[in-house]
């Protein structure tokens, strides 16, 4: 698995502290994270990026 270390520590939304990796699938990853409204742990997935499909000169 591959995950972003950067995330950890980050706060999105003022909401959710990304804490630490727990899966992978082909359409994101997902963490562990703090909820900080409520103070509960919960999973936060966070999607990749998608571009589009890519344009070739050949039909």
């Amino acid at each position: 698995m591959i995950f972003d270390k950067t995330l950890l520590g980050l706060v999105i939304d003022d909401r959710f502290e990304i804490l630490s990796p727990a899966g992978e699938g082909g359409m994101g990853s997902i963490y562990k994270a703090r909820n900080l409204e409520l103070d509960k742990i919960v999973a936060v997935k966070l999607l990749h990026a998608f571009e589009g499909p890519r344009k070739s000169g050949a039909l």
